[in-house]
């Protein structure tokens, strides 16, 4: 799969600047699949991204990550890195994967590969 393809399957985020040149990213994902998706840290660019539900998560609702959600949430992660667009881009393609697969644990999105 060439690069191109696989930028095209992203999470939608945003990225904010904080002090002491950290970012923190928001990502925006189904809320029925939250749960799942921060279960396991994002491995990728030679790190792992612990993930962390955003504040106004209703941590109630059934995880159900078979079933589709008209409603969304924010997960974010803070980190420091120089080029913080692209490392962002990277963790939101390893979310879009784990968003598509139907597996609740696959060992290449668990492994970011």
């Amino acid at each position: 799969m060439s690069s191109s393809s696989s930028r095209t399957n992203l999470v939608p985020f945003f990225l904010l600047n904080l002090e002491g040149g950290k970012t923190k990213v928001l990502f925006t994902v189904p809320s029925n699949l939250a749960l799942t998706l921060i279960r396991h840290p994002v491995l990728c660019r030679g790190a792992a991204f612990d993930l962390k539900l955003d504040e106004g998560y209703d941590q109630q609702e059934p995880d159900h990550p078979g079933e589709p959600s008209s409603t969304t949430c924010f997960l974010f992660t803070i980190f420091e890195s120089p080029h913080p667009e692209a490392t962002a881009g990277a963790i939101s393609e390893r979310l879009a994967s784990r968003v598509t697969d139907s597996c609740e644990n696959p060992l290449s999105t668990v492994f970011g590969f």
